[in-house]
């Protein structure tokens, strides 16, 4: 799976894409959680994932060559 980082998340990952062996988002989070610790993964879950070019849930199974991308949520006012 390609993983790729926005915003802060390269900063927090050291890297801005990796790939990582896993089936579904659920286990990526975990992996990252391991690989990065929890001020990564808090970051991460305020993120937009976009699967494939679609925004989805940690719910959805992953395939070989899918691409997994981590987008901060914006704010303004």
């Amino acid at each position: 799976i390609c993983v790729k980082y926005k915003g802060e998340l390269p900063r927090l990952t050291g890297v801005e894409a990796e790939n990582i062996d896993c089936v579904t988002l659920k286990e990526l989070l975990r992996l990252l959680k391991k690989a990065y610790g929890r001020e990564a993964l808090k970051a991460i879950r305020q993120c937009h994932i976009v699967v494939n070019g679609k925004r989805t849930n940690s719910d959805l199974k992953l395939k070989d060559h899918d691409e997994v991308i981590f987008i901060p949520v914006c704010c303004g006012g």
